[in-house]
Order: C-alpha cells, then sequence, then structure tokens
C-alpha cells in the first residue's frame, strides 16, 4: 500500500455505519468480530486508531 491510499472502508446501514479495515487490496472487519458504529463513533475511532495511520 503506497501512501495516500484508502486505510478504511465506511459503509452505511441505515443509521450505523459497518467499519473496515483496508488491507492486502481488500476490505476486512475491523477486529475479529467487525465494527458498527454511529457516524461520530466511527470517526472516532478511526482518528483514534494508530493502525489508520500508518504511513506506508
Amino acid at each position: 500500500m503506497e501512501g495516500g491510499e484508502a486505510r478504511a472502508k465506511l459503509l452505511p446501514s441505515g443509521d450505523r455505519i459497518a467499519l473496515l479495515w483496508w488491507r492486502y487490496g481488500a476490505g476486512g472487519p475491523a477486529g475479529p468480530f467487525g465494527a458498527i458504529f454511529g457516524t461520530d463513533d466511527a470517526l472516532a475511532f478511526i482518528a483514534s486508531e494508530p493502525a489508520f495511520w500508518i504511513r506506508a
């Protein structure tokens, strides 16, 4: 993965958002059981999770 590429994928589902890690050229569940958040919580999780801010 080169710098500037997506690290997360947000999939809206009603009033919730499924959050996927972006790795190996495809989205995968964030954590062993996936992650579903409200909009503000999803953005806060991305902002605070170091894995989304790795510089390649």
